[in-house]
Formats: structure tokens, sequence, C-alpha cells
């Protein structure tokens, strides 16, 4: 699942990349925090597209940077450790400090 959309300052022109085991319908679980499922929360606002039904759980960032996560995890568990990484990262950081400005 992806978008189009793409940071515009993000001079890799690419998006996030999550591969996935868990469902398309698994991330369709509001993400209560801020009112959004968790599948527009990683691909409208932190530009994510998302692989599911992969081997692997795992985040590709801007610059090809790999993070993994446990296999048994579920979409709320994988949508905050995404949320805790992008909000790490140098431009991921700027993303995340604009999501929340607009969540006031």
């Amino acid at each position: 699942m992806s978008n189009n959309n793409i940071n515009p300052v993000n001079y890799f022109e690419n998006r996030r990349e999550l591969k996935t085991s868990l469902l398309k319908s698994d991330f369709d679980l509001l993400y209560e925090k801020f009112g959004l499922k968790c599948s527009d929360l990683l691909i409208e606002h932190f530009y994510c597209n998302i692989c599911f039904n992969s081997h692997e759980n795992s985040l590709t960032s801007y610059d090809g940077r790999k993070y993994i996560f446990e296999n048994n995890i579920s979409a709320i568990e994988i949508t905050n450790e995404c949320l805790n990484l992008i909000s790490t990262m140098s431009m991921g950081s700027n993303e995340h400090s604009t999501f929340l400005k607009n969540q006031e």
C-alpha cells in the first residue's frame, strides 16, 4: 500500500518502506492517540509504503538504513516503533514535529 506523496524536502525522492508479516486489515486498527488508522498515519503523514504479508518486519529509511522489528508484534506496536524511530531521524524529526503541531 503506498502513496505518490513524498516529503518535499526529501533529497532521496523516495518514501520509507515498511515490511510487515501482518495483513492490511491489521493496520486498519485505530491509533487512538491521533484518531487515525495505523495505515493512514504511516502512509499519509510519515511517508511510508507498506508491504504486507512480508517475510519480515522492518523499516527502511530514506537513506536506505534498515531497522528490524520483532516477529511477533502487533500493528500498534509496529506503528509505535516506526514513530519512535522516525522521530529520531534527521528528516523524520521535522516530519514528526510538524505532525504534532498540526494535531494541536
